[in-house]
């Protein structure tokens, strides 16, 4: 089962996507990511590809580090997620390559919570 990432409303969501095991000048074929936040169905299930998009995330190229390898980063900012109303979304990087080919990743599930201050 795909575990529930837990947000506050008004904190920044970081996901790192990971390039891994990439040929070597793989990543340089990569010409635009993007990744959105739906509203998920029953708080657990992927929308439909009609679904309205409640945020779109901030994409940047990463180089990787100690612990992350090279990639990219994907914030949706305080602000942002402050916009949101409770409940559970969605989202997926879709990395597009010269060529036209299309890659989409795994969904990944963000609940996003109320505060009390």
């Amino acid at each position: 089962m795909t575990p529930i990432y837990r947000y506050q409303r008004g904190e920044t969501i970081v996901i790192y996507l990971e390039a891994v095991n990439p040929a070597p000048g793989a990543l340089d074929m990569v010409e635009d990511v993007t990744a959105v936040l739906k509203q998920a169905i029953n708080g657990r299930l992927v929308p439909p590809e009609s679904a309205p998009v409640k945020a779109t995330f901030a994409v940047a190229p990463n180089g990787g580090g100690d612990t992350v390898g090279a990639g990219w980063t994907l914030t949706l900012d305080a602000v942002a997620t402050a916009a949101l109303d409770p409940g559970a979304y969605v989202t997926n990087a879709v990395l597009r390559f010269v060529g036209g080919a299309v890659e989409k990743t795994e969904p990944l599930v963000i609940r996003i919570d109320q505060v009390t201050s």
